[in-house]
């Protein structure tokens, strides 16, 4: 299945709120600062820093956690990808081009490999694209974030369980027990999945085990 009519909406679309909103949650089409924060926290909560020399951040917007992971201390390879490359134009203005250890880039054939992918929110926007179509999508890169991926991959998706009077029309919202199940058959029998946040959304962590 060919998803190139996906990605060139879905590019379309962050392309415009950068432009319109800028360098903020809005620009990546968060809700609200305060969702984005919690977000970030839900997937480091999976990750021990200190044990990481490298860390994909896969559908990087304008590098927002970035500002995190230097908060944290984390001192490795940083490398951001983002299908607009407004959104990589907006992260180099925001960070540099030489700032060390940080690449950013639109081309995913330039991603080398990491100890740890991670990606938020962009599994969540599916815009007029059918379900039967953007499930299969989700799953298409889930399987190529894991190609780069040496020791784990982290990602959120927001939850079927979202009261059907907060939902909207553009949002996918998929089962957690599908993620689960597809991610332990297809990837690792160490998957943890953590739903207990005040958000309509889930984050799952994948570690993966070293192929000998």
């Amino acid at each position: 299945m060919s998803f190139k009519k996906i990605i060139n909406t879905t590019k379309t679309h962050y392309s415009k709120q950068v432009k319109n909103h800028g360098t903020n949650y809005k620009g990546v089409d968060w809700g609200s600062d305060q969702g984005q924060k919690i977000r970030f926290e839900q997937i480091l909560k999976f990750i021990d820093l200190k044990d990481i020399e490298s860390i994909i951040d896969y559908g990087c917007g304008y590098g927002a956690l970035l500002d995190v992971l230097v908060q944290r201390g984390f001192k490795g390879r940083y490398q951001g990808y983002d299908i607009s490359d407004i959104m990589i134009s907006k992260a180099l203005e925001k960070y540099g081009s030489d700032k060390p250890n940080t690449v950013f880039t639109s081309d995913d054939k330039k991603l080398g490999q990491a100890d740890i992918t991670v990606t938020s929110g962009i599994f969540n926007v599916k815009l007029n694209t059918p379900d039967d179509q953007w499930a299969p999508y989700i799953l298409h890169t889930l399987e190529k974030i894991v190609g780069v991926s040496r020791k784990g991959i982290v990602f959120n998706m927001l939850s079927a369980y979202t009261q059907p009077n907060a939902r909207q029309a553009d949002l996918y919202y998929a089962d957690p027990r599908d993620i689960f199940d597809f991610c332990m058959k297809h990837f690792s029998t160490s998957v943890s999945l953590s739903h207990d946040y005040p958000l309509n959304d889930f984050t799952v962590f994948v570690r993966l085990v070293p192929k000998n």
